[in-house]
Formats: structure tokens, C-alpha cells, sequence
């Protein structure tokens, strides 16, 4: 499991948008991995759920049968009454708008096992779990630990060790 964990910092250059969303997607598939979410059964799918555009474009669908812990994964694209069986939730930059109220649909209606991360500006100060950002030509990950915690999720130790403060939003 731990297997490619070492590797992630040599995957953080990116020099355009597209290789940074190839980093990004590799990121989204090893924050699963390094995820525990409670209940279940261990042979259960592990559903990926996207909300807004997909800026990984086919890429994405790649990630469809791969194996995590015994648990295939899914992909899917969804909206804010479809979020429910999200185990994992990436939300698009094109959602800014509707931070607030995909976050609030998540508090109050179907928010409890589900892992939000976002490459939104701010992400983590909002509330949101994980956020991705360039740190010059870099890609990094800030971690939420009160959000994380409170939808009774925990995040691998050394997950937790790549974890950087990420640049204060600006206005």
C-alpha cells in the first residue's frame, strides 16, 4: 500500500495545465488509497464522484476498475442531489459559485464518509478537506484535519506528512 506513496513528490512537477492535471489525478488516486472511511463492506465499491467540469478530461475514466484495498473503483459524474453514495468528491473549479451550497448540502444532508477535495483557491479555509495547489512549479496538498475528522474520516499518517499550508485566498 505504501508502495508508491514515496514516489508522489517526484509526480509534483508540472510544467503545463495538462501535465499539472495529470499530477493532480495521480494525487486523487493515492489520497483514496491512503483513506480509511468507516462502514461498509471491505469488497464494496469505492466510489469517485466529480461535481462540476472535468478538468482531467479522459484520463479520469482510466481510474474505472482499479483496485483499491479490494475495492474497485467507480467514477462518477454527478450534482448536488446526486452526492449521496460519494465516497470520494472532487469539486471542479467551474463549482466556485456553489461552494457554499454543495458544502452546505454536504453538512446537512449527505456530507457524513464523504472526502472533499478541490484544487478551489482556498478550499481548505472554506471548510473543504483537501485541497490541491501549485507551490511554484509544484503541486501540493493542504489538509483540513477538523473537516477530515469530522465527517469521521482518517487520513493516512504519511498523507498527513505531504501536507503544506497553502498560499492565504486572495480578494
Amino acid at each position: 500500500m505504501l508502495l508508491l506513496l514515496p514516489a508522489l513528490p517526484l509526480l509534483t512537477n508540472a510544467e503545463t495545465p495538462s501535465e499539472e492535471y495529470d499530477v493532480k489525478l495521480a494525487y486523487l488516486f493515492n489520497i483514496a488509497r491512503f483513506t480509511t472511511w468507516e462502514g461498509g463492506k471491505a469488497s464494496d465499491p469505492l466510489p469517485i464522484c466529480l461535481i462540476g467540469t472535468n478538468p482531467f478530461g479522459e484520463k479520469l475514466k482510466q481510474l474505472a476498475g482499479r483496485k483499491i484495498q479490494n475495492r474497485s473503483l467507480q467514477i462518477s459524474f454527478v450534482d448536488l442531489h446526486t452526492l449521496a453514495g460519494c465516497r470520494l468528491l472532487f469539486i471542479s473549479a467551474s463549482e466556485r459559485q456553489r461552494l457554499q451550497s454543495i458544502q452546505y448540502y454536504l453538512a446537512s444532508a449527505a456530507g457524513d464518509g464523504i472526502l472533499t477535495v478541490s484544487d478551489l483557491e482556498g478550499f481548505v479555509y472554506a471548510g473543504g478537506m483537501v485541497q490541491l495547489f501549485r507551490e511554484g512549479s509544484h503541486v501540493r496538498i493542504a489538509i483540513n484535519s477538523k473537516s477530515v475528522e469530522a465527517a469521521g474520516l482518517r487520513l493516512s499518517a504519511q498523507l498527513q506528512q505531504l501536507a503544506r499550508t497553502p498560499p492565504e485566498v486572495n480578494d
